[in-house]
């Protein structure tokens, strides 16, 4: 399978929550060799005030993460992490499995060997994967931030200064012409300048309006004008298909 993790922030039960998944799983999913869904609910020791987990015990988490994974490895039959989820001061950790029961007996034997973390575990079939689609995969929303994130990472490390304003060029691709008229007009008194219009023959969206702004680096400033455009692409079927600018 995939290992093509990443994480993000969100609400779960209105507290803050960190899921942590592998994206890559969702092109192969449902696997229907791993139809029960397995999780471990450990309890933090000391998590931050919010309920996510501090830094302090960082290291302690990952090594609990590992020994699960050598668990399943060892003795939980047919079984794959795919994600975690830390809130309430709680990390709840998701697999899935040929075994439902071998691989909880699997987890759970390994926490008895770590006494200083309480922990609960449980399983249930979920042939569809719904644990994992519903609950962990992130929204759209959630995945534009997610990848504004990655971009301002590469930036950052080619020493990009975040507070300096530049141009930020922007595509969207609609299905109509006239949806990209009307986006074109709803956009120009929000600080957006067209550029250019594009068509393409060999997309289901030929339409393209190509865009530009003047804004910092900063996270804040970033999502606010992708998630804009990602509403306003939406509301006409369309797609909003990333950023790009140049390093300052």
């Amino acid at each position: 399978m995939s290992e093509q993790w990443d994480f993000y922030f969100c609400n779960v039960d209105d507290k803050p929550a960190s899921i942590s998944l592998d994206l890559g799983v969702a092109e192969i999913a449902p696997v229907s060799d791993l139809p029960h869904m397995v999780y471990v609910r450990v309890y933090m020791r000391s998590p931050r005030p919010d309920g996510l987990s501090s830094s302090d015990e960082a290291a302690a988490l990952f090594a609990i993460e590992d020994a699960l994974g050598a668990a399943i490895t060892k003795g939980g039959g047919a079984a794959r992490g795919v994600g975690r989820c830390t809130s309430d001061g709680c990390r709840d950790l998701y697999f899935y499995a040929a075994d439902g029961d071998a691989c909880r007996t699997a987890l759970e034997e390994a926490m008895s060997r770590l006494p200083d973390y309480g922990f609960e575990a449980g399983t249930r079939p979920d042939p569809e994967w719904s644990s994992y689609f519903d609950f962990l995969y992130p929204s759209e929303r959630d995945r534009q931030r997610m990848a504004d994130r990655r971009l301002l990472e590469v930036l950052a490390s080619h020493g990009d200064r975040t507070d300096v304003v530049r141009e930020v060029v922007h595509w969207i691709h609609l299905g109509s012409s006239e949806d990209r008229e009307a986006l074109a007009r709803e956009v120009a008194p929000l600080g957006y300048r067209e550029l250019r219009r594009q068509e393409s023959s060999e997309s289901d969206l030929p339409f393209t309006l190509v865009l530009a702004n003047m804004i910092d680096m900063h996270p804040t400033s970033v999502d606010d004008t992708t998630l804009e455009l990602l509403r306003l692409a939406s509301e006409r079927r369309g797609r909003y298909d990333g950023w790009e600018t140049q390093v300052q």
